[in-house]
């Protein structure tokens, strides 16, 4: 779940801790309004994943952030 001021595009790049790109994700997100985006884990292996969260509004602000997931099945 997350929060946009504004409507964005978001991508979200997760990867393993090799390195290794896992899933890719996009998403139109609201402004003003908390959205979510899922990640289906069915066929994904218990561990700690990174994900990568680049927005880019439609006025032009861009951010970034990394966060740890963990995955427990």
């Amino acid at each position: 779940r997350y929060f946009v001021s504004e409507d964005s595009d978001v991508e979200v790049k997760i990867f393993d801790l090799a390195g290794e790109l896992a899933a890719e994700l996009t998403q139109q997100a609201r402004g003003g309004l908390d959205n979510e985006i899922t990640w289906n884990v069915q066929d994904v292996p218990s561990g700690v994943y990174f994900a990568h969260i680049n927005l880019n509004s439609a006025a032009g602000n861009k951010d970034s952030k990394i966060i740890k997931i963990a995955v427990i099945k």
